[in-house]
């Protein structure tokens, strides 16, 4: 697991870090569920990424005319199924982060207090 260590201390990022452990321990489930999504999106942008320098790589490859290059053309089916699965996924994590701003509403007030100690 991977844990994010923040050195600057400001009253929003404080509340904000509060709010997150409240949600943590009050509904767990949820907490789990949203951190899960975030994961899953770092993975999507980092294939994302990884896709669209292949393409550009394709692109600029002069041994292969543009039209006759399969690994483009492959390259680019694969950044079409990882669209879709990135529009599906945020539909299904919608409802999640729904919820988690939700709480994160709800609890606005007992962090900053918290955070202002």
């Amino acid at each position: 697991m991977m844990k994010i260590i923040n050195y600057t201390a400001t009253p929003d990022g404080l509340t904000d870090q509060m709010k997150n452990k409240v949600i943590e321990v009050v509904e767990k489930k949820t907490y789990d569920m949203y951190m899960n999504n975030a994961k899953e999106l770092a993975d999507f942008m980092m294939k994302r990424g990884v896709l669209d320098t292949s393409v550009l790589f394709e692109i600029n490859n002069k041994e292969v005319e543009l039209l006759d290059n399969v690994q483009l053309v492959e390259h680019l089916s694969n950044s079409e199924k990882l669209n879709a699965n990135m529009k599906k996924f945020e539909q299904q994590s919608k409802a999640t982060r729904k919820k988690f701003k939700e709480l994160s509403d709800q609890f606005d007030d007992l962090s900053m207090k918290v955070a202002n100690l």
